[in-house]
């Protein structure tokens, strides 16, 4: 069971390694209020993993299949996609701000709600883990005597804390890192941020309509 909730938590690290809100947030934070509002945000940002996960879990399961479908939906995808042009488009357009520089107290309750509904916006990582079910089940299957609850705990913490431990990965990387980060980005730091989104719905756009 340790070896298969190991297992879970991999590939939730793993899967974590794409430029997203909350990993764009994650970097921002730190740099911009400090290391502490940063692990909130990332706090915060795991949570919904787990949901999403265990969603997954009743999708594949045949009991809940509902949440798959709306998912994947066509509609949903270009909601999706339209969500994150407009964020690119704001953070763009939005004046600059040099990181490091704190603009008002870090309030670490705000940070973990940012978090928490950065990753709320991610709700294709249910069709992520639909697919990792079907990978694991076929080449790791989890152990006889773990009982339908005992996968379902494991498969969702599994995924949050391996999310976590590469949010906090990340935030232990910039802040050691931060001295460079903030002279190669310099004030352009929210104009980077949004060409990173842009690039990222433009992706999304292709793969929708090839």
């Amino acid at each position: 069971m340790i070896l298969f909730f190991l297992c879970i938590c991999l590939i939730s690290a793993v899967g974590s390694l794409q430029p997203g809100l909350v990993n764009l947030a994650v970097i921002q934070t730190v740099l911009q209020r400090g290391t502490f509002p940063a692990v909130c945000l990332a706090i915060g940002g795991c949570l919904p993993e787990m949901l999403y996960a265990w969603l997954a879990v009743q999708a594949h399961g045949g009991m809940g299949g509902w949440a798959s479908q709306i998912i994947q939906h066509p509609a949903a995808q270009w909601i999706a996609l339209g969500v994150l042009a407009g964020a690119g488009i704001y953070y763009l357009y939005r004046p600059a701000v040099a990181w490091g520089v704190e603009q008002r107290p870090a309030r670490p309750l705000a940070a973990f709600g940012k978090g928490l509904l950065l990753a709320l916006y991610n709700a294709q990582l249910v069709v992520f883990w639909i697919l990792v079910l079907a990978f694991v089940q076929v080449h790791w299957p989890p152990p006889n005597v773990m009982t339908r609850s005992m996968f379902q705990i494991a498969f969702a913490l599994g995924s949050g804390l391996g999310a976590l431990f590469f949010l906090l990965s990340l935030v232990a990387l910039v802040d050691r890192y931060n001295e460079k980060i903030k002279t190669a980005f310099g004030h352009r730091a929210n104009q980077w941020t949004g060409i990173v989104l842009l690039l990222i719905a433009a992706w999304g756009i292709l793969q929708a309509v090839i």
